[in-house]
């Protein structure tokens, strides 16, 4: 099983083909994705877009500087 342990499918150069993105990976036999948010706005905001695809696992890299 195939599971990309780094993406960053959060970052705004995917907004426009975002989906088609997460279907190359499927076609590509990743089972799992887990995409690192670089801060909570965008942990936030991508927990409910991203809801709809049980397979993509959400985390955030927050640093203190």
């Amino acid at each position: 099983m195939m599971f990309d342990a780094h993406a960053h499918l959060a970052d705004g150069r995917f907004n426009k083909d975002r989906a088609q993105v997460i279907e190359r990976a499927l076609k590509a036999k990743v089972k799992e994705i887990l995409c690192v948010c670089c801060n909570a706005k965008e942990l936030g905001v991508f927990w409910q877009a991203l809801s709809s695809y049980p397979f993509i696992w959400l985390a955030a890299g927050i640093h203190p500087h």
